[in-house]
């Protein structure tokens, strides 16, 4: 088959000088237009196929160079509208030279990588995995430029993630597995182009890593995985949870904060779940009749409900607790990690403003008992100005944290702002759909915790007790039937 580029262009394109090479891409940019004017798609895909096998996989560094940059400036011109066909020709490669080993090969890897992405946006979604594992490489590449380039494709790709992963659908249907066995006239059920189902074992596969940029890149990865809505992260945790509390023993600093912040963040959606599982339950139980107990089940869900007697079941986190757990936890049963509302009083106040301030302040100084005017009808003088000072407290704190407009509010305090007004929208969706909450393996995770109780670094061991005891309240017939694992460690 004769060549669709020129001869002259392509000396260009296998040029050393680069400004040749560019001014080649430009003439290949024409070349693509032209073929859209004319509407011959079969000369683009041939265009498309001979800078991919000739030039993007030459054995010639200049050449890959020139391929590379040719396919970015043929996606830019041919837009979002038309690249989604040429996309199978143009992405692998780009993906395979992520791992060339010329430095200058992988950056202009990485920017022509850039480029397709920025035009096709969530359809690129389905060589996610590739993408990320080759990131996981060039993001700890001991060269700053293939290191600087591959931020910036990193960041649009999460960019694209946060936006599309759950609603972008899979628009090439050529390797579906059933299809062959599927008859003609049926209509395969759409799928979305990416899955969180085969992105989860190669994670699992990265976090054996050691090298903290590339811990750091996953924890990242996680966070931003964890905050899309749609997606429940959560319920794969058993996969990467023992990676990430080996994360706990790395040298950097970085690292260990990072995987510290993520565990209380995962631990706090845990609890979130399970009390979507109970609100469940409780309804289901309230339809079926159960005497008295739509009137408690009202009485539980009230943001301002006195805490159960000793007596009785444990809340196992309040409304009033969930809403401030960003900056810190006020007291509900059980407190997380011993933290309890008197230590509200010792707390920095210049994460708040002087109006949330004040109000923190009166919540602090709320006594604590069971006698006193913080219940209603217990013994003390005024239970309305507490409950008055809770209300305002709550509203202030709840409004700025779900805005993200708290005085000094850091890049992941914002996040996770963003996941907790996330989670509140599925709570109220999935309260209309029965059944459909989220599904956590509690054994498997109490079998990856017991055995870093005997782990030799504190950090880890502290955290692993710390999850124990939690999960104390939270699946307490799965912590029963591991009494004699834990007795043991």
């Amino acid at each position: 088959m004769p060549s669709v580029i020129p001869a002259a262009l392509a000396r260009a394109l296998a040029d050393k000088l680069y400004d040749k090479q560019r001014a080649a891409t430009l003439k290949v940019e024409r070349l693509v237009v032209d073929a859209l004017d004319a509407d011959d798609e079969q000369r683009i895909y041939a265009l498309v196929a001979e800078l991919a096998t000739d030039y993007a996989t030459s054995e010639r560094e200049a050449a890959r160079i020139g391929g590379l940059v040719a396919l970015a400036a043929t996606a830019v011109a041919l837009t979002h509208i038309n690249i989604r066909p040429f996309l199978p020709h143009m992405v692998p490669p780009m993906v395979s030279a992520l791992s060339d080993g010329e430095s200058k090969v992988r950056y202009f890897a990485c920017e022509s990588l850039y480029n397709v992405a920025k035009v096709s946006r969530g359809s690129i979604l389905r060589w996610f995995n590739d993408i990320f594992d080759g990131l996981a490489r060039v993001t700890a590449d001991s060269v700053k430029t293939v290191k600087d380039g591959a931020d910036y494709l990193d960041r649009l790709v999460k960019d694209i993630v946060a936006e599309q992963a759950a609603t972008c659908l899979d628009w090439y249907e050529g390797d579906r597995d059933d299809a062959d066995s599927e008859p003609v006239a049926a209509v395969a059920a759409p799928r979305l182009a990416f899955s969180l189902d085969k992105f989860v074992p190669l994670l699992s596969e990265r976090m054996h890593t050691y090298k903290p940029s590339t811990r750091l890149y996953l924890i990242e990865w996680i966070r931003v995985l964890d905050s899309v809505p749609g997606l429940d992260l959560i319920v794969h945790l058993p996969e990467f949870l023992d990676g990430l509390l080996r994360f706990l023993s790395d040298p950097s600093d970085d690292v260990r904060s990072k995987t510290q912040s993520l565990l209380g963040e995962l631990l706090n959606e845990i609890r979130e779940c399970v009390e979507l599982q109970e609100l469940h339950s409780s309804r289901s139980a309230a339809s079926d009749g159960a005497p008295g107990f739509a009137a408690s089940l009202s009485a539980a869900a009230s943001p301002l409900a006195p805490a159960r007697s000793t007596g009785s079941a444990r809340v196992r986190s309040s409304t009033l607790q969930s809403d401030v757990h960003v900056e810190g936890r006020f007291a509900a049963e059980p407190p997380l990690f011993g933290y309890r509302l008197g230590d509200a009083a010792q707390r920095p106040a210049s994460r708040a403003s002087s109006a949330i301030g004040h109000h923190l302040g009166a919540l602090a100084d709320r006594p604590q008992s069971r006698g006193s005017g913080m219940y209603p009808g217990s013994d003390g003088d005024s239970p309305c100005l507490a409950d008055a000072a809770s209300r305002s407290a709550v509203s202030l704190m709840s409004s700025a944290l779900a805005s993200g407009q708290l005085p000094g509010m850091s890049d992941e305090l914002r996040m996770a702002a963003r996941r907790k007004t996330i989670r509140a929208s599925r709570m109220a969706a999935s309260a209309s759909v029965p059944g459909s909450g989220v599904v956590i393996d509690f054994a498997r995770c109490v079998g990856i915790l017991v055995p870093h109780i005997e782990s030799n670094d504190q950090e880890i061991q502290g955290t692993a007790l710390a999850w124990i005891y939690q999960f104390t309240w939270l699946c307490p017939q799965v912590i029963v039937a591991a009494v004699p694992l834990l007795v043991n460690a």
